[in-house]
């Protein structure tokens, strides 16, 4: 059994070795990943409230501001009146989440908003790369790229605000960096938050986590702005304490002078669209249901960058080592065996499991889910399969060795038990044996042909066993024309002793039709002789290992076969010992005592005469 489960779990093990290499269950991944590592995060309000995100204003083109101020695009000259509103309030950064890739109509517009770029010295452009659909991973290079007029990218720096989505369409990860014309283009919200740590003179820590193959970086998502505002006054005094993560201001609401500019004092700054007017939304991990717009994103990446809070994925050899830890417990889990207590241990392994993941989480390392997960779901899939195969060999094993001893009601009990209620092997119980001889079948058979022998001691014999079922018995043996029955084995049986009674007087019954018929035929017939007797014997599986027999041995077996013998045709005859345990239930005849061979003190014994009417139907 150890060596058929090592090869079980080394299979496995190497089946999501495999797999978690070359990550083919990315979308089951990211998805569970979703749900235990970022929304589990956010519902956390203790741990959220730590994540200050003061710094980071969004400035939003809202339904809003559409409706206050016209129809998009709008003239260059509220793009630079905003940026010298802002710039009073000496922000940290500002970043434009909008590309101004042609000049407008009016050059004066551009040269106004040139000059409040250069003016403040703050403002990070968007550009945007253009990319093979096929770029393969640590290929990052873009064949095009969407820049803002000279006017105005001479003014300010710039950065590119690609965004890629995983292949259920989920934004995951900010990407760093790629090349163009053998020239570094680095992201928008890098650039933004160079710009914050120039003009905050901030110490901070350099970023740690590493790039993924293909230049990216998870972003550590702690929520988006607030919804679109019905409406604002200058002394809004709620205005920032909005239930989202972000404070969001109407890009209408600055240009009518609504807001101090002071609010703006060392902030990050960040302007773009935010309607679905303007097609830049997309669905995250905080809500795969929810989009949310770009400008959004943004925040959050560059609130991952102040926080140096960016995830990573643990290198491929310490997932192999994982797995590996869960193959050890596979291993043990098919030792134990027993379905009940594996699911026991299974599912406090998957919860320390995740909790683990949780904490390398917040430390800034993402460990994959699925595969250690699934290896240890699959190793308990395994073994129910394994289970539920060895229980219908083991329920055909049980119903060869019984289903032509017991009524099939009586098999599916033992089925159901096994092992505990069979206790194989021989044990000592108290029991009732039934001995049952034909009365004449040899005179009968010297008149009939030896096919119609056969038939009429099969007959016989279907009539004992009907009524050793019916009453529960257990057929042990047919010898020759006679049948030994035993009750009370192999599963516990109440008043074993009357129902032993109840099957012989059943047989006798039964037996008229069968003697009427064969009278009729050949001018003999046959009548039953049957003995009964209670007491303790040995029951179980007896014989040596390449012949063994479900029977009973002892002496109160050999006294109810001394009492068969002793019987005349038609005569049921009975020990005291059953007697007593019957005689409130039927009728019967002393005979007084007779000596049996292999006994030296004789037996008392009484002849069954019938049934009380009340007890008929037991």
């Amino acid at each position: 059994m150890k060596r058929k489960s090592l090869y079980i779990v080394l299979s496995l093990f190497i089946f999501f070795a495999v797999f978690s290499y070359f990550d083919s269950f990315e979308y089951v991944e990211s998805k569970l990943g979703d749900a235990i590592f970022t929304r589990s995060k956010l519902k956390n309000k203790s741990e959220m409230s730590k994540v200050d995100t003061s710094n980071i204003i969004i400035i939003g083109i809202d339904d809003l501001s559409l409706e206050k101020l016209g129809q998009w695009p709008w003239p260059r000259s509220y793009h630079a009146k905003l940026v010298d509103i802002i710039s009073k309030g000496n922000p940290a950064a500002i970043g434009i989440d909008i590309i101004f890739s042609e000049s407008s109509n009016d050059i004066n517009e551009d040269i106004a908003f040139a000059k409040a770029i250069e003016k403040s010295n703050k403002v990070v452009l968007s550009q945007y790369g253009i990319f093979e659909e096929t770029s393969k991973l640590g290929q990052i290079n873009a064949y095009d790229l969407i820049e803002p007029i000279e006017d105005l990218k001479n003014k300010a720096s710039v950065g590119h605000i690609n965004v890629f989505t995983d292949k259920d369409g989920v934004v995951r990860r900010e990407l760093v960096d790629f090349k163009y014309e053998n020239e570094d283009i680095k992201s928008f919200d890098y650039q933004i938050y160079n710009k914050y740590l120039e003009s905050t003179k901030k110490d901070v820590d350099k970023i740690k986590v590493s790039k993924d193959k293909s230049n990216r970086r998870y972003i550590n998502f702690v929520g988006k702005a607030r919804d679109n505002i019905a409406d604002i006054t200058r002394n809004t005094d709620d205005l920032y304490t909005i239930p989202y993560k972000f404070k969001y201001i109407p890009f209408s609401a600055v240009l009518e002078d609504q807001i101090y500019p002071e609010i703006f004092k060392d902030k990050i700054v960040l302007i773009g669209p935010y309607t679905l007017g303007i097609d830049d939304y997309y669905y995250t991990p905080m809500d795969t249901q929810e989009r949310i717009y770009g400008v959004e994103i943004h925040a959050n990446i560059i609130q991952s960058y102040i926080d140096n809070s960016f995830k990573q994925n643990i290198p491929d050899h310490f997932n192999i080592i994982i797995l590996l830890i869960f193959s050890l417990i596979g291993f043990i889990l098919f030792e134990i065996k027993r379905q009940t207590k594996v699911m026991f241990v299974v599912i406090p392994c998957i919860y320390i499991y995740i909790y683990i993941a949780k904490r390398m989480y917040n430390q800034g390392v993402r460990i994959q889910l699925i595969y250690p997960i699934g290896l240890l779901i699959s190793v308990y899939v395994v073994l129910w399969i394994l289970n539920y195969i060895s229980e219908i060999i083991e329920r055909k094993r049980i119903t060869n060795i019984f289903g032509k001893y017991v009524a099939p009601q009586v098999v599916n009990e033992i089925i159901k038990g096994g092992e505990d209620v069979l206790k194989l092997g021989g044990t000592r119980r108290e029991i009732t044996t039934l001995f049952v001889d034909i009365r004449g079948f040899t005179p009968l058979s010297e008149k009939a042909q030896a096919e119609e022998v056969i038939h009429i001691l099969n007959d016989y014999l279907e009539l004992c066993e009907e009524s050793v079922f019916k009453n529960g018995g257990t057929v042990d043996k047919f010898i020759g024309d006679a049948t030994m029955a035993i009750f009370n084995a192999p599963l516990d049986l109440n008043e074993h002793a009357f129902k032993a009674v109840k099957t012989a007087w059943d047989m006798k019954i039964g037996s008229q039709i069968l003697q009427d018929t064969l009278q009729e035929r050949f001018g003999h017939t046959v009548q039953f002789g049957i003995g009964i007797n209670t007491g303790d014997a040995v029951v179980g599986n007896i014989g040596s290992k390449h012949r063994m027999d479900y029977t009973a041995i002892g002496d109160s077996v050999n006294t109810a076969a001394r009492l068969e013998s002793n019987a005349k045709g038609g005569q049921i005859l009975m020990s005291k010992d059953t007697y007593e345990m019957v005689k409130d239930k039927i009728e019967a005849k002393y005979l007084g005592e007779i000596k049996v061979k292999g006994k030296v003190n004789g037996v008392l014994i009484y002849e069954l005469e019938g049934i009380k009417e009340e007890y008929e139907e037991m």
